[in-house]
């Protein structure tokens, strides 16, 4: 079965849920700009820890990211902005945690992944919207899909598809194999987690 990594929790009741799941990975925004942005400090009163933790930073500092792998007993550093080799590198030397770096789908695409998929232990592709990184609930299109896989075998490195993924479109995903799916949209009603859409989604990835 795929890798699922459920993003954007922001309640007890979420993580609860996502917790009894078959996602891996639960994902947490610590963007403070973010529509679904949650402090470490919630998420350390939220329990034991069921999955692996993933936190979403953008450009954040040092010490931000060290706050927040204490607090959510991270697991994953996931760069979701502009950072550099150099910044994938400290936080490595810094800290004992994996390293993803997100990239946007566009006519980049296959030179950000020869630049960061020999130094990350994933990448996670992307819509790019505007000025946005990331979040936006959109697409891309996935017939690229075959194309930048192809690109990330000789490194060896897996792939998460995000952005727009939903009960209705997941088969269509699938049907390009790729190594990981990360849900957040894609299980909400009206802007919270939804156990019904994650119990469908599931299913689909069970078939």
């Amino acid at each position: 079965m795929r890798t699922v990594k459920y993003c954007g929790i922001r309640t007890l009741e979420d993580y609860e849920m996502v917790s009894d799941s078959l996602g891996s990975y639960i994902g947490f925004i610590f963007y403070e700009k973010s529509k679904r942005f949650v402090t470490p400090e919630s998420v350390k009163e939220w329990g034991p820890k069921a999955k692996r933790h993933v936190g979403v930073f953008v450009n954040a500092s040092d010490e931000w990211i060290d706050h927040s792998i204490t607090y959510a007993s991270l697991d994953v550093v996931q760069l979701h902005g502009t950072e550099s080799l150099a910044d994938i590198q400290r936080i490595k030397n810094r800290y004992e945690v994996e390293v993803w770096k997100a990239i946007p789908h566009g006519e980049d695409t296959i030179s950000l992944i020869h630049t960061y998929a020999p130094h990350v232990d994933a990448l996670l592709l992307d819509s790019k919207v505007d000025n946005t990184f990331g979040g936006t609930g959109k697409t891309f299109d996935w017939s690229f899909l075959p194309t930048y896989m192809e690109v990330m075998e000789s490194y060896e490195t897996p792939l998460f598809v995000a952005g727009g993924i939903t009960v209705n479109n997941i088969h269509s995903l699938l049907t390009y194999d790729p190594f990981g799916i990360d849900l957040s949209s894609g299980i909400e009603e009206d802007g919270k987690k939804n156990k019904q859409k994650l119990q469908e989604i599931e299913r689909e990835i069970q078939k």
